[in-house]
Parts: structure tokens; C-alpha cells; sequence
């Protein structure tokens, strides 16, 4: 299994893929990291969640790649 996380500034998608490259579950999630006191904890948190919420319908399956796709930053 694979995770594919995609991190901007106000929103997180992420993904679940099989072995056969088939994404088999997706979940999306508004953040308001500028609103943060700690915009770093904020995003950290709501990324470990959203993995742990996946992960568990899937206890039995190893996780072998994460990726990640972050906004260009200037």
C-alpha cells in the first residue's frame, strides 16, 4: 500500500493506493494554518490524523511509500 499526501495552505488531500495502483480511499480536509498560533503543529496534527484514520481501516497492510506534493513556495 502506498499513501499519497497533497499539502496546500488551506486544504489536505490524501489517498490510499493498492498494490495495483488503484487509489482505494481518499479524504480531504480544510485547514486554516495563517489562523494558527503554531501554523507548523497545526499542519503536523492534521496530517498525522488523517494517516492514523487511514491506516487503521488497514491494519493488516504494510505501508511501503509516502509521498508528498507541497505548493510552490516564493
Amino acid at each position: 500500500m502506498k499513501i499519497g499526501l497533497d499539502i496546500g495552505g488551506s486544504h489536505i488531500a490524501i489517498g490510499l493506493v493498492n498494490s495495483n495502483n488503484e487509489i482505494i480511499l481518499k479524504k480531504e480536509k480544510d485547514i486554516k494554518i495563517s489562523e494558527s498560533k503554531n501554523p507548523n503543529k497545526t499542519l503536523q496534527d492534521n496530517i498525522i490524523a488523517l494517516i492514523e484514520d487511514m491506516t487503521n481501516k488497514f491494519q493488516n497492510e504494510k505501508i511501503e511509500l509516502i509521498g508528498l506534493a507541497f505548493p510552490r513556495i516564493y
